[in-house]
């Protein structure tokens, strides 16, 4: 099996600006995880039909299908969205932006959302996530507020251990530790780290679990992750339920 090629298509009527690569690449930091959804299906849009443009040799591109796939609730749609996210990530690299670290974070998220939902195909794929998360590490680490740490870190959690995979518990608590002291300000990162503590100490990391929970609390709370608030509160949710933590899970039910 391999990644999926069918385009997603959006609505006839999502009444875009009038933009032009030139435009988009002038505006790329807007187009983050608070980023209206009709905007990024409007960018993307026009990134599809517009010849090859500089804006095409960065991560612009590939960033702008993860947001989608991200927040995509049917599963065909996210997986063709992440995969093309990986192709334009790919295309990227093929012009010349291979120092360019976001563009193999996004290529690594892009491709673990495409095979997610695929147990042979992600087996297969680990190592190549693997290796394109470690050199966004080495290039950009900061991207997406320590995001090439944060998902190399679940990926150790996660994936089965050697020789099936590249999993290591003690590698994951490592990274997801390192991520929190110096990328504290994005929730996700505390998240992680708190659901590692969890699965591999139990309940003699219970108190520091309770503790990066209620730091992702404290940052959800802010304006500025208004967007992906109610996905990542479940995260929270999840691991509070997984711990036992009940004031927690109220705390997010409340908000």
């Amino acid at each position: 099996m391999t990644l999926p090629r069918d385009i997603v298509r959006f609505e006839d009527n999502l009444k875009c600006p009038n933009w032009d690569t030139d435009v988009l690449a002038a505006a790329e930091s807007k187009f983050d995880q608070n980023c209206d959804k009709r905007l990024l299906e409007c960018a993307l849009g026009i990134l599809r039909d517009a010849l090859p443009a500089p804006v095409h040799r960065g991560d612009l591109p590939a960033r702008i299908c993860f947001l989608l796939a991200d927040r995509e609730k049917n599963s065909k749609r996210r997986e063709n969205l992440a995969a093309e996210g990986v192709r334009w990530a790919e295309i990227a690299v093929s012009q010349g932006a291979g120092l360019n670290g976001a563009v193999h974070y996004y290529l690594a998220v892009n491709l673990g959302l495409a095979v997610y939902g695929h147990t042979a195909l992600a087996v297969k794929n680990l190592k190549r996530i693997s290796a394109q998360l470690q050199k966004a590490v080495q290039l950009s680490p900061n991207v997406d507020s320590g995001g090439p740490y944060r998902v190399l870190g679940m990926l150790y959690l996660l994936a089965p251990p050697w020789p099936q995979g590249v999993g290591d518990g003690d590698k994951a608590i490592k990274l997801l530790t390192k991520v929190t002291k110096y990328y504290p300000g994005h929730p996700l990162n505390h998240v992680f780290l708190a659901r590692a503590l969890w699965e591999i100490e139990e309940e003699d990391a219970l108190d520091r679990v309770r503790a990066q929970l209620e730091i992702a609390l404290k940052l959800i709370r802010q304006d500025r992750f208004e967007g992906p608030r109610r996905r990542w509160l479940k995260e929270v949710r999840e691991v509070a339920e997984d711990a036992e933590l009940k004031a927690i899970v109220k705390q997010t039910q409340k908000l």
